[in-house]
């Protein structure tokens, strides 16, 4: 574990050879642009490398890639590339509910009217602009309707209650090689998933 004088950031000399589904990350860059997601690039850190040469004692992943690995001595979320964070919207800490407007509450009944979706804005990942990724397809079928966009999730779902349940499906994004992702997260305007302010 690093020191607390110890600078919080990765080897970016240091090259190894680490392969998962098929994907081979050979620096502590490509354990972000590579393996993607979080729950990989954990697996990754907990492997023993050589460092910093061949003739080096074995040292944790984790020791070499500090930033990367989230080892840093007062470890953050923020220190996390954004990549990570849009990719797992799930790993946003629990312990700011105060964040959530007071007006709604997360436990809707089903009764509530369903254009106030229970995802609430806090899970998408800041930055983002409110809008649809129009150039996405997929293909979602509801009572023997088929969607292929976001835009078409409005013009053929037309009742919210059903594009609720459409934006709740998860989607290989942003093509066939690309992680599962909610399509909330893609067409934000048409699920009403912006963030505050936006």
């Amino acid at each position: 574990t690093p020191t607390e004088g110890s600078a919080c950031k990765d080897d970016g000399d240091f090259t190894f050879s680490y392969e998962a589904d098929g994907k081979t990350a050979t620096s502590c860059e490509e354990l972000t642009t590579v393996l993607k997601k979080w729950a990989k690039i954990k697996t990754a850190c907990k492997k023993k490398f050589k460092f910093p040469d061949a003739k080096g004692p074995k040292t944790f992943l984790s020791d070499i890639c500090l930033l990367t690995c989230r080892n840093c001595p007062s470890a953050s979320p923020t220190k996390v590339p954004s990549k990570i964070s849009s990719q797992s919207p799930t790993k946003t800490p629990t312990e700011s509910p105060t964040t959530t407007p007071t007006e709604s509450p997360t436990e809707l009944p089903t009764t509530t009217p369903t254009e106030s979706p229970t995802e609430t804005p806090t899970k998408t990942p800041t930055g983002v602009q409110c809008a649809d990724d129009d150039t996405f397809t997929f293909s979602f079928e509801l009572a023997g309707v088929t969607v292929t966009s976001c835009a078409e999730l409005t013009t053929k779902l037309v009742k919210a209650s059903k594009i609720v349940k459409a934006c709740k499906q998860k989607y290989k994004y942003p093509d066939a090689k690309g992680t599962k992702t909610l399509l909330s997260e893609i067409c934000f305007e048409t699920c009403l998933n912006c963030p505050e302010g936006i």
